[in-house]
């Protein structure tokens, strides 16, 4: 078993003003647990300082690696990369703004099993959203999720929200077998995961939309739209499966 309990990856691509405050409040968060974690910052690429903030507020912080690509592959591909270099029993991505506040994990750590992906949902309790999206990326979501339903995972509600957690043995089995590395990886993972004979389990989390958003409604939904087709073509193909 990996001495380190948790690996908390944060993807990151040009967020040199929002990274800062989530680590130091994942630090302080997990600096009162009793297991034994490591913070995992992938810099996708960024071209903003995003690597020099993070050097220089955490040079001596022993619990956090920063994982550095030259050049930006898109989020799916900066999680792999940081599950690559993940050397913990479980392993946790979420959003560089937070916008899953990160002590929202006290409702996984009591779920958390070998053979189940946990993931948050901000559609369980809508109430728990603390400030919403606009209203034509609500809709986009929201379609998007049932046509993710109709076509791949029938009783998942939120698919996209970017908060997951999973047993390193899953983890392996996400990465061998991932093909989408932008829009739709959230959907390819967990498409992987019950391929594979994985329980997926929702949990209500609180959420707070980014006011500084980089989602370009038209692009990402037509690039959305066509990962959900090679995602639909490649499990026909069956190659999700060990």
């Amino acid at each position: 078993m990996p001495s380190i309990y948790l690996s908390a990856i944060f993807p990151a691509f040009n967020e040199s003003q929002r990274i800062l405050p989530t680590l130091q409040l994942a630090l302080k968060y997990f600096n009162q647990k009793a297991f034994r974690y490591e913070i995992i910052v992938v810099d996708d690429g960024s071209e903003d300082g995003t690597v020099e903030v993070c050097q220089q507020a955490f040079a001596d912080e022993q619990h956090i690696r920063l994982v550095r690509l030259r050049q930006n592959h898109g989020k799916g591909y900066a999680i792999k990369a940081g599950i690559e270099a993940a050397r913990g029993e479980y392993i946790l991505f979420a959003d560089a703004d937070n916008s899953t506040p990160i002590e929202e994990f006290d409702k996984f750590f009591p779920e958390l099993s070998p053979t189940t992906v946990l993931i948050g949902s901000r559609f369980l309790q809508p109430e728990l959203i603390e400030r919403r999206q606009p209203w034509y990326r609500i809709a986009i979501s929201r379609l998007a999720n049932l046509v993710v339903r109709i076509l791949l995972i029938k009783k998942v509600r939120d698919t996209q929200c970017g908060f997951k957690v999973f047993h390193r043995g899953i983890a392996a089995q996400l990465v061998q077998h991932q093909h989408i590395h932008r829009y739709g990886f959230d959907i390819e993972y967990l498409t992987i995961a019950m391929q594979n004979g994985a329980e997926i389990k929702e949990i209500p989390v609180r959420w707070i939309n980014s006011p500084v958003s980089r989602i370009r409604p038209l692009r990402d939904s037509l690039g959305t739209l066509w990962d959900l087709c090679r995602i639909t073509f490649n499990c026909w193909r069956g190659i999700y499966r060990n």
